[in-house]
């Protein structure tokens, strides 16, 4: 029922078969809409009609997507959209402009890159960062349309632990998501990928998605408040997808910024024969120290890397912790490597963390996940003293061992992961079960730890 209007006629050249009509518009909306051709000079042919397609409405508004809730001072936020969408909340991907960021409110400047082109009606922010702590609004604006504003953003200092989950949109790279390369760059990029790792007991476990560490690509890093004394801890959670019998490093350290001179703290991963793996560590571009091939493809681990800056110039140490199941709550004594000092120069300070992406020769495939660095072990680990974490039997019968059928108490109480009382912050049901014998148990098997205590004695157990 709508009239055509812009560029309606053309000529087919001779000896030519085919002309494009660029501008053309039809002024109603509506579905099923065919538009005819028919010759006004020259050969003599048949009308043609078009398939059938649909006129949608125009773009009406503006909306902001995946816009993150949190981030950090002098930190690029993880990547959101722009949308330009019609009433119908659906995107005009044939709506054409540049959106442009800016600060609505908050106490501080926003920086960056604040100005994307719309593609098919979608612009893709991933390099936006604010320097000063608070709560903050976005503003996005393009030509023609009413600006939006975005959900509110708390930003705050840096701070530690410092920490990686990868929650971002799958199938974007880690560079539009906060890491910065430094080595072939654009080039395979490290992706985003679904779902994120999952270790029972560590407190990043299941919590987004997670990182593809390839070969033969960029590499990146990220920054964190520079420690230039003490102890450095990073812990993550490793899959290793394959790795070659030469090995290769994928994850480091660094200064901030970094520098291609200290990769230090090199983790590295190699298989057998047997596709049996064993993990690596040297401190910078020396030998590394490899674990026996007792580790398998396909399986999460939990790894700590421990960089000690030790006064001096040529005497920091490296260690590294290997986890297939547990989240010790204490630091082992002895690492699974290390610790490891040779005498090369030591950096001015310990500042970034970075993934790397070696040779197609040497270097593993890898799924990383749960990336965080802290000055304490509790802290990288995740532990919080006097946080109720688990269960304990601390009293069977006050110590003297129970007759059968004759009923005896039982003593539950809720610790924190250093085996200390904690208390609960919820009323919390418990239940008895026979973990070894043949027996079984019977009376009072039930009962609730009440909120704001640590401990149930379960009276009339048999």
């Amino acid at each position: 029922s709508g009239q055509l209007g812009g560029t309606l006629t053309g000529t087919i050249t001779q000896g030519t078969h085919t002309i494009t009509l660029s501008g053309v518009t039809y002024n109603t909306i509506e579905n099923g809409v065919q538009i005819r051709v028919e010759r006004t000079s020259g050969d003599n042919l048949t009308p043609g009609i078009s398939a059938p397609f649909n006129v949608y409405a125009q773009a009406s508004q503006l909306v902001f997507v995946g816009v993150p809730a949190r981030s950090q001072v002098n930190k690029k936020m993880a990547s959101f959209k722009v949308e330009a969408r019609r009433t119908d909340n659906s995107v005009d991907s044939n709506y054409i402009g540049t959106v442009t960021i800016s600060k609505a409110t908050g106490p501080g400047n926003v920086f960056g890159t604040l100005e994307k082109p719309l593609q098919y009606g979608v612009a893709l922010f991933d390099s936006v960062e604010m320097d000063t702590p608070g709560e903050y609004t976005l503003s996005a604006s393009t030509p023609g349309l009413p600006s939006a504003t975005s959900p509110t953003i708390t930003v705050i200092a840096q701070v530690f632990p410092w920490v990686e989950n990868f929650e971002y949109i799958a199938g974007t790279s880690v560079g539009y998501n906060g890491w910065s390369p430094h080595s072939s760059s654009g080039a395979n990029p490290i992706l985003v990928v679904e779902p994120g790792l999952t270790y029972s007991g560590y407190v990043s476990s299941g919590i987004g998605n997670a990182a593809k560490i390839d070969t033969t690509g960029e590499d990146v890093n990220r920054t964190y408040t520079s420690q230039t004394s003490g102890t450095i801890y990073a812990a993550f959670m490793v899959n290793i997808d394959a790795a070659t019998a030469g090995g290769d490093y994928f994850f480091h350290l660094s200064t901030n910024p970094l520098s291609t001179t200290y990769f230090d703290g090199r983790v590295y991963v190699k298989k057998d024969a047997s596709n049996n793996l064993a993990f690596g560590l040297s401190k910078r571009t020396e030998t590394a120290i490899y674990t026996d091939f007792v580790y398998s493809l396909n399986t999460t681990y939990l790894v700590v890397l421990k960089y000690e800056i030790v006064s001096g110039t040529q005497n920091d140490k490296v260690s590294l912790f290997i986890f297939s199941s547990g989240v010790p709550p204490t630091e082992p004594v002895t690492p699974t490597i290390g610790p490891l000092s040779p005498a090369n120069a030591d950096p001015t300070n310990i500042g970034s963390v970075a993934l790397r992406q070696g040779t197609a020769a040497n270097a593993p495939r890898v799924i990383i996940d749960g990336i965080r660095i802290a000055t304490s072990w509790l802290d990288a680990l995740g532990i919080q003293p006097g946080v109720a974490t688990q269960l304990a039997i601390t009293s069977v019968n006050n110590g003297v061992n129970p007759s059968v059928n004759i009923p005896f108490n039982v003593v539950v109480q809720a610790q924190d992961a250093l085996g200390n009382p904690a208390y609960v912050t919820q009323n919390t049901d418990v239940q008895l079960f026979v973990h070894t014998g043949s027996g079984q148990l019977g009376g009072t098997l039930t009962g609730t730890i009440t909120q704001g205590t640590q401990t149930i004695t379960l009276s009339g157990v048999t």
